[in-house]
């Protein structure tokens, strides 16, 4: 995927808090879901240089998880760890 068409993406998409923001846990800023195809185009290209890297075997098949795009919201100041 170019980078300017999952810019557009971005642009369109529908971005909410992360469970937990107002509550200053977990992800401290809003997400949204990347395209559908994003992930799995990730991991095909991935897999060969993850399984080459990490000496992972051949008929071990990498597992795609959830994708998304997220934007850190939380000023730094109120961040923690």
């Amino acid at each position: 995927m170019q980078p300017n068409t999952i810019e557009s993406y971005a642009r369109e998409s529908s971005f909410t808090p992360y469970p937990g923001y107002e509550e200053g846990k977990g992800y401290p800023g809003v997400r949204a879901s990347a395209p559908e195809n994003y992930s799995c185009n990730l991991t095909k290209f991935l897999e060969p240089l993850i399984k080459n890297t990490f000496n992972v075997g051949k008929n071990k098949d990498i597992r795609k998880s959830m994708c998304a795009m997220s934007l850190l919201t939380t000023p730094e100041s109120l961040l923690t760890p």
